[in-house]
């Protein structure tokens, strides 16, 4: 697969850093513009090549394995990652020129080959060129068997867009406890948590999906909230965003059936239990009904439900903690506990409250947490309790239906 590299990296799963062509030469980046830091400061280093003293003009390509430079009227190089996450290059004809960066060391590991990486993370031992290239490949090849079949005429596109999630996996590091995706590489730090369940609801393999959906567990409070984003040396746990996660696990759950195992069914209940008991209890009034402090936690950060203040009780909010509390209860059925049935029961108590308080015709509304004032709006989030399907009476589903084909200002 041919990689585009003026709209994309190169780079590989689990690296920290990533290769980009500017202005005709490459430019290896770190992921180091931080929110903990909020630093504009410039973080990577440029490589160019010389022959006989100059520079010659440079023609550059790349698949998913390997960036070539073609060099004019002299020879050419080769850039790979290793499973480190070290930079290879290897010349032949030109010679490598970096300039210097604090951020970067650049080590020769032979006559002609060399490996650049992170200061403070110089790898164990060096892989062979050829070796770093096939490996790349085959893990690639093998993240991609992941995702579901688009058909012929979209399948460049989806190559295109498995690469891109798939060199944005990032390894574990510092305040990052497991392998998580970053928003986007190589400009975002950060691995923000609602991101981590959208990417696990593509993958066909049960372990990658449930490690994906729980990755940033770990760094779950004492109280059970999420933070909104999580780098290397950074939680930000200031915000949290809407627990979708119930409905990625009942999706696992019918999904891949005797395929996902107790050990990963005991990992999602410990992490589901405590998000929604968090949501459910602990945030705020002690009420049973969860809300949102403010607009940022909702996923749309300036919605029209928060126009009247906050905290805001949310139907979206509703509707995912509806779905989260029944997958604890058919999570808790799976690993035999005895509690699954107050998890079905807090789950109805939420669809009930639902129904019955913010419904108003022909779409569902917000409230105000503390007065319970209604906040009526018609942006998405008044239709998103379309997601519990069947769980809603028929009257409601085709009175919402019916509403969004008449707002002019959706794509439905």
């Amino acid at each position: 697969m041919s990689i585009d590299l003026a709209k994309v990296p190169f780079s590989r799963r689990l690296s920290y850093i990533s290769a980009t062509v500017e202005n005709g030469n490459i430019c290896v980046h770190v992921q180091r513009r931080t929110y903990a830091e909020g630093s504009e400061k410039s973080h990577c280093i440029k490589l160019f090549f010389t022959a006989d003293g100059k520079k010659p003009h440079c023609e550059y390509s790349a698949d998913v394995s390997k960036l070539t430079v073609s060099a004019e009227n002299a020879g050419y190089a080769e850039l790979a990652f290793d499973d480190s996450g070290a930079l290879r290059v290897r010349c032949k004809g030109v010679s490598l020129q970096a300039e210097p960066n604090d951020l970067f060391d650049v080590a020769a590991v032979s006559e002609n080959e060399y490996a650049i990486f992170e200061r403070g993370y110089a790898p164990d031992e060096f892989t062979a060129f050829d070796d770093c290239v096939r490996d790349a490949q085959a893990d690639f090849d093998a993240w991609y068997a992941m995702y579901p079949e688009v058909g012929e005429k979209h399948d460049a596109l989806k190559r295109m867009c498995v690469y891109m999630i798939w060199v944005c996996q990032i390894a574990p590091r510092g305040e990052l406890k497991e392998a998580a995706i970053l928003f986007s590489k190589p400009t975002e730090q950060a691995c923000f948590s609602w991101h981590q369940v959208f990417h696990s609801l593509l993958m066909n393999d049960a372990d990658h999906a449930v490690q994906t959906l729980m990755n940033l567990f770990p760094n779950m409070d004492a109280q059970g909230e999420l933070p909104d984003l999580v780098d290397d040396r950074y939680v930000n746990i200031t915000a949290t965003k809407p627990p979708i996660h119930g409905l990625a696990a009942l999706i696992f759950l019918e999904r891949f059936g005797n395929a996902l195992t107790p050990e990963h069914c005991r990992k999602m209940y410990e992490g589901l239990s405590k998000l929604c008991d968090y949501w459910t209890r602990k945030r705020g009034f002690g009420q049973t009904l969860p809300f949102y402090k403010h607009g940022c936690e909702s996923g749309y950060d300036f919605s029209a439900m928060f126009a009247k203040g906050a905290p805001v009780i949310g139907p979206d909010l509703l509707s995912y903690c509806i779905l989260l509390s029944e997958a604890c209860g058919k999570l808790a059925e799976r690993l035999n506990l005895t509690d699954s049935s107050k998890w079905f029961d807090l789950s109805e108590q939420l669809l009930s409250a639902l129904l019955s308080d913010f419904w108003i015709g022909t779409r569902f509304a917000a409230r105000l947490a503390d007065s319970y004032e209604i906040v009526e709006f018609d942006e998405l989030e008044a239709y998103l309790p379309m997601i519990l399907g069947g769980r809603l009476p028929e009257n409601i589903i085709n009175a919402m239906a019916e509403d969004l084909a008449d707002l002019e200002h959706y794509f439905t």
